[in-house]
């Protein structure tokens, strides 16, 4: 489980990338109220799944063995579902391959949204906006 406050080797890439998301939404929605762009932006496809390769191994072979995960935020749960879906597509096609291998395969593949809540890419976005009016850039 993943603890309070612990970040993510690519947390940084994550909100660079949920920012240009964010800015683009904010170029080609005209009309759209400002609270509602927050989640068109995390609705919109990313380069990968969010989620470290070993985590997504975890919650995946636990699923492969019938535990459920409902004690999950609703956006999680469907992250790993489709990365679940995903996994035992790729294992049908490439049979005799370790779970590791389709988990890491699928996880950095495209995702088909962030998989994030509103409010926590709205508190993202604000956060990088404010680091960036005052140069601190660091993440």
């Amino acid at each position: 489980m993943k603890k309070k406050g612990s970040i993510s080797d690519f947390t940084a890439l994550r909100n660079r990338e949920l920012l240009a998301s964010f800015r683009d939404v904010l170029a080609t929605s005209r009309g759209v109220p400002l609270r509602d762009m927050f989640g068109l932006a995390v609705k919109r496809p990313a380069s990968r799944f969010w989620v470290s390769e070993y985590r997504a191994a975890e919650v995946i072979c636990a699923m492969l063995r019938g535990e459920t995960i409902d004690n999950q935020l609703p956006q999680r749960k469907a992250m790993y579902d489709e990365i679940y879906r995903r996994v035992v597509e790729w294992r049908r096609e490439n049979p005799g391959r370790p779970v590791s291998d389709a988990v890491t395969a699928v996880v950095n593949s495209a995702a088909p949204e962030f998989y994030l809540t509103e409010k926590s890419a709205k508190v993202i976005i604000y956060s990088l906006r404010r680091k960036n009016k005052t140069g601190d850039n660091d993440e």
